[in-house]
């Protein structure tokens, strides 16, 4: 393929990579350095204290308070979210400042980007890593995602293309990809279960909470708490540590990551809402891990039922599939958990070995952006 010049533009809010919490910038990060790698010449726009081994370009010096920008365009930035406060207006404007030196433009901050596609003769495309079901909701949003409704989007799972409300024109589905080899298969299980992620009430963990106690598990539970699920956290979740079998050992860098998920038992990731993808879930089968997760969202796209986790329906008003788990919500997880544990030595092994055998097969960072190559060469010959 011919080596292209890239912009990439990721939010301004959290350094690419992540130092903790942070899917999406994780995933720009793949994307950037693999492209690096491949001979093409990228510009990465990002929050500043980012790292990359391409060309960085940081409008601000530091990485943007998302809480303070939300209060500039009160109460339009509730309809909104934190999309359209002006320091992120200025970042995304100062990245497309040079849009003409550039071949192709790869925009990660959901529409952003687009408002300013009819101002510059750069071909772009965007990736939309968030929930195009509430997008499609909020009648702003709905608005903006139907006005550029044949910009080139990219989906990052059929999940997320499919609980869309507007009829985009999705160029690609493209899940995330990986570096396997950054997440060691480990041997070493002990026999707790694990929870982890960005600790809010849709992320299920109630769920998880009430099936390890109702089968007498144990689970560690890790992730960051945000400022507005302080509340949650306090009132919900931490009263939960007084059972000495439910511990939170705080957040996670990529190092006690891969601790927690490579020995824990299985990971528990009962989602209350339609998640585009779900990053945890493919770094967990990575360490061999299996996965317990409510059939929603991409979950069917990335855990194989009763191969490498087990799926389990949300509620009997909402069947997805007819799972080796019979039962559905917290007795369904419940069951989950007793099919893992009672899984011989064996069966055991053959469960983690094909964990990270599907990741090695489906959901690397070589596949993704091959596919991403695919997107640039196509938009550009056409």
């Amino acid at each position: 393929m011919k080596k292209l010049k890239i912009a990439q533009i990721a939010p301004p809010f959290i350094p690419v990579p992540p130092t903790h919490y942070g899917g999406t910038e994780a995933v720009i990060s793949n994307i950037t350095e693999e492209l690096v790698k491949r001979g093409h010449t990228v510009t990465l726009f990002a929050a500043g204290t980012s790292q990359t081994s391409a060309t960085l370009v940081s409008p601000f010096p530091r990485p943007l308070d998302k809480t303070a920008t939300d209060e500039l365009f009160s109460p339009l930035a509730h309809k909104l979210f934190w999309m359209h406060s002006l320091p992120y207006m200025q970042h995304v404007s100062r990245s497309l400042h040079d849009a003409d030196s550039f071949d192709i433009i790869h925009d990660h901050t959901h529409y952003m980007s687009v408002f300013y596609k009819d101002f510059i003769k750069t071909p772009m495309v965007s990736t939309y890593h968030g929930s195009l079901q509430w997008a499609s909701q909020s009648p702003i949003e709905k608005m903006i995602l139907e006005t550029y409704r044949t910009h080139h989007w990219i989906a990052i799972s059929r999940a997320q293309q499919q609980y869309s409300e507007v009829d985009l024109n999705i160029v690609s589905v493209i899940h995330h990809g990986i570096h396997p080899d950054a997440f060691s298969f480990s041997e070493s299980i002990n026999k707790n279960f694990v929870w982890l992620g960005r600790i809010t009430k849709q992320k299920g963990i109630e769920d998880a909470i009430s099936a390890t106690r109702q089968t007498e598990t144990e689970l560690v539970i890790s992730g960051v708490v945000n400022d507005r699920d302080k509340e949650f956290f306090e009132t919900t979740v931490q009263p939960a540590f007084t059972d000495k079998r439910i511990t939170y050992s705080g957040p996670a860098d990529h190092t006690q990551k891969i601790v927690l998920l490579g020995q824990a038992k299985a990971l528990l990731y009962p989602l209350l809402w339609e998640e585009p993808f779900g990053l945890v879930m493919v770094e967990t089968m990575a360490c061999g891990t299996p996965v317990i997760a409510y059939a929603r969202g991409a979950a069917p796209e990335i855990v194989e039922d009763g191969v490498t986790g087990f799926l389990v329906n949300s509620s009997p008003q909402d069947i997805r599939g007819d799972f080796v788990v019979k039962q559905t919500g917290v007795a369904g997880l419940c069951e989950a958990i007793t099919r893992i544990n009672n899984l011989s030595d064996h069966d055991y092994r053959n469960m983690r070995l094909s964990a990270r055998k599907r990741v090695e097969k489906h959901f690397t960072v070589e596949k993704m952006v091959d596919t991403y190559e695919d997107v640039y060469n196509n938009i550009l010959n056409t």
